[in-house]
């Protein structure tokens, strides 16, 4: 394989881990919101835990996500 190839390989594979944690993010957001709306608070608690868990070891903790995931959290 020539090096050029194994880059576009290595962006391709870098792309789709980011687009997972992408989605992964905000479906576990979703359902914090979903949970919230219901007045089901303690069970939002542990799943706006795993977003923000998520958001940090994903994108740093001086991303967006993770200050909304902080924010989902005080408000529960």
């Amino acid at each position: 394989m020539n090096t050029a190839f194994r880059i576009m390989l290595v962006g391709i594979f870098i792309c789709a881990a980011v687009c997972a944690n992408e989605q992964a993010w905000k479906e576990l957001s979703s359902q914090v919101i979903q949970l919230y709306k219901q007045g089901r608070y303690q069970e939002a608690v542990p799943v706006a835990q795993r977003a923000l868990q998520l958001a940090r070891s994903a994108y740093g903790e001086n991303d967006e996500r993770v200050a909304a995931s902080l924010n989902n959290l005080a408000e529960l």
